[in-house]
C-alpha cells in the first residue's frame, strides 16, 4: 500500500532559511517557479501558499510573481515538488578592492 504524500510545509521553511544566508527576506523575492510532480496535492499547495502569502506579505506591496505548473515527474518519486526563485540582493561595495598583481 502506498503511503499518501502531501507537499509539507518544510520548503518554505528551506526557502527561509536560503533567504536569510543571502540577507535577504521575503519581500526581496522577485518570482517564484513551483513544480510539483502529479503525485504531489496541488490543492494542499494551494492552501499553505495562500498561508504563507499571508504570513510572508503584507498585501500592500504585493507579491512576488509566480508560475504553477504540474509536472508528470521529477528526477525522483521521492521528489513531489521543485521550487525555483528569484530574489534581488543588494550587495554593499567592498571597502577596500582586492587587487591582483602578477
Amino acid at each position: 500500500m502506498r503511503k499518501e504524500r502531501t507537499l509539507g510545509g518544510n520548503r518554505h521553511a528551506i526557502l527561509r532559511a536560503v533567504l536569510e544566508s543571502l540577507g535577504a527576506q521575503p519581500s526581496d523575492l522577485l518570482y517564484v517557479n513551483t513544480y510539483p510532480s502529479r503525485e504531489a496535492s496541488v490543492d494542499d499547495f494551494m492552501n499553505e501558499r495562500s498561508s504563507i502569502h499571508e504570513e510572508w506579505f503584507d498585501g500592500e506591496t504585493g507579491y512576488p510573481g509566480s508560475t504553477l505548473l504540474v509536472v508528470h515527474s521529477l528526477v525522483s518519486s521521492d521528489y513531489l515538488v521543485e521550487v525555483d526563485a528569484t530574489v534581488a540582493v543588494r550587495r554593499s561595495p567592498s571597502p577596500d578592492p582586492v587587487h591582483v598583481s602578477s
